[in-house]
């Protein structure tokens, strides 16, 4: 978020008009940063003339290191950083007559923005205290999008309005409200989902504004990893005509916002189907591109016609395309709110021959085929469903019969690519605005060295850049043996401007190949499509890495604790 210099440079300019304002009337400003963070805010507010700033950070290590970073810095004797909760501050002995905040998420509100900035004008604040930013405004776009909709459809078989919230009237900060917009239908079709993003006036001018407009409706895009733009998706998908009114009813709480099409006066939609809570928006997705994959339902239906199956894993719908073509099925999932889902389908799609066990211990008799996507709830990265591989372990042990294992094998692969903007969330930020945030520095690689992977994960489709390399093999699973160690050595030439390593895991069944990554082949310099489904893996270089024109991988899978180690030297 630091590495947003669109979004500093707003706030400084919402700062530098408040606070030039208040000099204009002969006052002196006293400004309050509610979630000081680094004490970046608080630095530029001393820094336009700001005669006292009083910081407030409830993480007490953000909290040491903004005061280590103002006290460092020559306007030291105007910046208090004081250690609480905004909502729990002691009363002030000089009210503020300028709020400085940055509390905000995708959905504006989720972080208690509203209470917030409400409590802060009633409890801390002189009459006619500005607040920075200003107001916000909310828009949002009904949409009919196929894609958008797998992120939400129950999976199955063959088958620009806006809100102003003004933060600098605590009457006005009204914690649950709802009211009705209405748009004119562009085309028709259906509305699947309602799209939305804000915007924040810095300083009440109108002239400075934060902006989430999606890049291909804005002429000033600017790259964010912190906010991005959000989905809602309605109770139910409703048809329109062109030209017809849609009647949009509107409605958020303190943390939240819902949306329903039409004019009737609806409660808000909690999941009553229990899968929105069991799976995640991206596994939903995969599960909807799986089935509705012609060619891979056809090797499913070629492996395992007429045959007795075993389906392992956890929280997956294979079992959908197995039970039709199968003898028997025994789906073995250890998520007991999953199972329950499983029994529904069953009797939904009256199967027969289709059984639910808990652990492929209580798998009572022989198989042919013990097949996996493999997906498990459990697993944060590809390489994670390599669980498969014991559970069959586990199943060949107890039986003498020969089995099919499917996918027979499974490949990490890796990529080198030239990321435009992921490498900024765990780049160093150094000097910002002409500040020395060094020490934050040293706070935040100490934090990431003691707890983050090596590889961090991430939805790689959301991340724009070009590749700087051809695929190449890092490790080979055959999982038609034992589980044994598995491990590589070898050097990769980078090109310049190469800062991420991208892995992923392809799993082969029969003639077909299922990738957890890359969707096509692709050559030097492309712009690679991934899937959207599943969270890849990624190195991302470090600074003294991305100095070199070759690096070293070490490669290991561990039979014994069932992980992969991946070093980059």
């Amino acid at each position: 978020m630091i590495l947003d210099y669109n979004r500093n440079d707003m706030f400084l300019q919402g700062l530098r008009t408040v606070i030039h304002e208040k000099e204009e009337q002969g006052l002196p400003s006293h400004v309050l940063d509610i979630g000081a963070g680094t004490g970046l805010l608080s630095l530029m507010a001393a820094r336009e003339g700001a005669h006292e700033v009083t910081a407030v950070e409830v993480f007490q290590p953000m909290a040491e290191c903004a005061r280590s970073i103002t006290q460092s810095s020559e306007w030291s004797d105007r910046i208090n950083v004081l250690h609480c909760r905004s909502t729990e501050l002691s009363p002030l002995p000089s009210k503020a007559n300028i709020i400085v905040a940055e509390v905000f998420d995708t959905e504006l509100i989720g972080e208690g923005a509203l209470r917030t900035f409400k409590e802060a004008l009633v409890n801390h604040a002189e009459l006619g205290c500005r607040v920075v930013p200003s107001r916000g405004r909310v828009w949002i776009l009904p949409v009919q999008s196929p894609f958008l909709s797998k992120f939400n459809r129950i999976p199955r078989l063959y088958e620009g309005l806006y809100h102003l919230f003004d933060f600098e009237s605590p009457d006005s900060i009204i914690y649950d409200e709802s009211f009705d917009k209405t748009a004119i239908c562009l085309e028709s079709g259906y509305v699947d989902a309602i799209m939305m993003w804000w915007d924040l006036d810095m300083d009440g001018t109108g002239t400075s504004w934060i902006d989430m407009t999606p890049k291909w409706a804005s002429n000033d895009y600017h790259w964010r990893d912190h906010w991005m733009q959000a989905v809602y998706y309605i109770p139910k998908r409703a048809e329109v005509k062109k030209g017809e009114t849609l009647h949009l009813k509107c409605c958020h709480d303190e943390f939240s916002m819902w949306f329903f099409v039409g004019t009737e006066s609806i409660d808000r939609i909690y999941c009553s189907c229990q899968l929105h809570t069991i799976m995640s928006r991206q596994s939903m997705f995969s599960t909807n591109e799986l089935l509705d994959n012609v060619e891979f339902r056809g090797e499913i239906k070629s492996i395992c016609e007429g045959r007795k199956v075993a389906v392992l894993g956890e929280g997956s719908f294979l079992f959908l395309l197995v039970a039709p073509v199968a003898s028997s099925v025994t789906v073995v999932d250890s998520n007991p709110q999953f199972r329950e889902l499983i029994n529904r389908y069953i009797n939904y799609y009256k199967f027969e021959n289709v059984s639910i066990v808990e652990n492929v211990i209580d798998v009572s008799s022989e198989h042919d085929v013990l097949i996996s996507e493999p997906f498990y709830l459990s697993a944060m990265s590809p390489w994670q469903n390599l669980r498969f591989w014991y559970d069959v372990t586990q199943l060949r042990s107890r039986f003498t019969k020969s089995v099919e294992i499917q996918p027979q094998s499974g490949i990490l692969y890796g990529i080198c690519e030239q990321f435009d903007y992921l490498q900024n969330t765990a780049a160093p930020v150094g000097t910002v605005n002409g500040f020395d945030l060094s020490t934050f520095d040293e706070l935040s690689q100490k934090a990431r060295q003691a707890t983050d992977a090596l590889v961090d994960i991430h939805p790689l489709w959301e991340y724009s850049g070009f590749t700087t390399s051809e695929p190449f093999e890092v490790l080979r699973f055959d999982l038609r043996q034992e589980p044994h160690d598995v491990e590589a050595n070898f050097d990769i030439s980078l090109k310049s401007g190469t800062n991420g390593i991208p892995l992923w895991i392809e799993w082969k069944f029969g003639n077909y190949a299922v990738s957890t990554g890359l969707k096509q082949q692709v050559r030097i310099g492309d712009a690679p499509e991934w899937n959207e489904g599943v969270k890849q893996g990624v190195y991302l270089l470090s600074p003294a890495l991305l100095k070199r024109s070759t690096i070293s991988v070490d490669a290991r899978f561990a039979r014994g604790a069932g992980e992969v180690h991946l070093q980059f030297y």
